[in-house]
């Protein structure tokens, strides 16, 4: 379970994506690391290190019963964040 802290200040950063200042490239990669840091919460008790953001989905759709629909869109997502990260895309 998150915090209440940590929801607030993730929910503050999902208001930072919606805001129409920021380029798509820079919502991507802010997405990414949003990504990355809901995820890193949602497992910080289990005992084990994680390679990188993949492996972490991975470990917690296995383990949780995630529905496969939202397993697709979310690796949707790390892949386009990844792609604009490593300026391979610049829009959408």
């Amino acid at each position: 379970m998150i915090p209440n802290d940590k929801a607030r200040e993730l929910a503050d950063k999902l208001v930072q994506i919606l805001s129409p200042e920021a380029g798509e490239s820079a919502l991507l990669i802010f997405q990414r690391k949003l990504l990355e840091q809901i995820y890193k919460e949602l497992l910080a008790d289990v005992p084990i290190v994680f390679n990188g953001l993949f492996a972490r989905m991975q470990y917690f759709h296995d383990n949780y019963d995630t529905p496969p629909e939202l397993v697709r869109q979310l690796n949707v997502l790390r892949v386009l964040a990844n792609k604009a990260a490593h300026e391979e895309i610049t829009s959408i």
